[in-house]
């Protein structure tokens, strides 16, 4: 098939001239997008999708090298979105995995800090330690007292000498780095 011919059949959507341009052009076509990609499964797609693309074109060709040019920077433009795309995803997939990462490394911290937490309430009295694991569960004064039959004074008086408490018995703990006592303080007095 001569060029005028290709041209005046592909003006016309004529299914020949799409069918002898991708006979004549999808391997140069793909090895070309392998290139970009290099990925010969995404290369074919994305040769594909220029093809597809072709049949919208209402643009009449001038000649043949007009036609090859927009094959050409159609497919290099679909290359260079398709590696924009994969760069987002990867730049997401890294934040993802960082931020899994991070958040399953303080969730262990923070269950360190809880469980210590939580053995250092067993010396304290009976009362100290109820009080002191309402207070955790985040409830206020004002509940507690309500719940334990006590004033809110009474209440805030257990508070601050089992905080005094707890402190002293967490600062004097040597098998723990000093910086999960300063978190378990820092939750101590936090949640408080």
């Amino acid at each position: 098939m001569d060029e005028k011919e290709l041209l005046k059949m592909l003006s016309s959507n004529r299914n020949e001239a799409y069918e002898h341009l991708y006979n004549e052009y999808y391997t140069p076509l793909v090895l070309f997008a392998d290139h970009y990609v290099s990925n010969q499964d995404v290369a074919r797609d994305l040769v594909q999708e220029v093809f597809i693309a072709l049949l919208d074109v209402k643009t009449k060709f001038e000649n043949l090298l007009h036609l090859k040019s927009y094959l050409y920077n159609s497919l290099r433009n679909k290359c260079l979105n398709h590696l924009r795309h994969e760069k987002i995803k990867q730049e997401f997939l890294q934040e993802e995995l960082y931020l899994s990462d991070e958040f399953f490394e303080q969730k262990t911290i923070e269950e360190d800090v809880y469980s210590l937490l939580l053995s250092a309430l067993d010396n304290l009295s009976p009362q100290s330690k109820e009080v002191m694991l309402l207070s955790l569960e985040g409830l206020s004064n004002a509940d507690i007292a309500e719940r334990l039959q006590l004033s809110v004074e009474t209440v805030k008086s257990y508070k601050k000498s089992s905080k005094k408490k707890l402190t002293e018995h967490l600062l004097s703990r040597k098998d723990y780095p000093a910086f999960m006592l300063f978190m378990m303080l820092l939750e101590l007095y936090h949640s408080i």
